[in-house]
């Protein structure tokens, strides 16, 4: 998997986006869905137009960003823990993922329609009802759930309030690719 990260500073780059009207407009509709608590799903032909509204919608967002691009060979395993090297040894990471659901970050996914639909189904449980199992055996779970039992398990991550993914993808069945896509992501996304 490859990760962009962009620390809790939000260094999202200063784009200059084309100020057509009906631009601004989708920009606006775009903004208000996430800020009401919905997830997007942004889908085109070549993947140009969804990175440019994205970069515009986190500007106007200015809200703490994570990155991650999916593709063929994603598992569960590599989107949810990260392996690092340090003094000789392999350890394992929180991913951009976790990290954002813990911290109530925005989590900007790349080429999702690359990604096997077992990884999008999962992303989409994860939206739908707040519940992941991780690669290391832990489990992200709705806040609602701690608070109602009262116990703090380090198996447990509960999903930050102000969590948002923006899930980017080309248009999918034939001729752009071979794969029904959308079946795996439900109706949870706003498109």
């Amino acid at each position: 998997m490859y990760v962009h990260k962009i620390e809790a500073l939000n260094e999202i780059p200063d784009i200059d986006i084309d100020n057509m009207p009906q631009h601004k407009i989708v920009t606006e509709w775009l903004l208000q869905d996430i800020r009401r608590g919905n997830h997007l799903l942004l889908v085109d032909n070549q993947g140009f137009e969804s990175n440019k509204s994205t970069e515009r919608l986190l500007q106007l967002l200015n809200r703490p960003t994570e990155y991650i691009q999916l593709h063929r060979d994603t598992t569960i395993q590599s989107l949810t823990v990260q392996p690092t090297f340090k003094n000789g040894t392999v350890t394992y990471e929180d991913s951009p993922l976790v990290k954002a659901v813990k911290y109530g970050y925005v989590l900007v996914v790349g080429e999702a329609d690359k990604a096997p639909i077992k990884v999008t189904s999962r992303l989409n449980t994860l939206m739908e009802y707040k519940v992941m199992v991780l690669g290391d055996g832990r489990k992200i779970i709705p806040k609602e759930f701690m608070n109602s039992s009262g116990s703090k398990s380090s198996s447990f991550i509960p999903v930050h309030k102000n969590f948002r993914m923006i899930i980017m993808t080309r248009r999918t069945g034939l001729p752009f690719f071979d794969k029904d896509f959308s079946a795996s992501l439900g109706n949870f996304y706003v498109v």
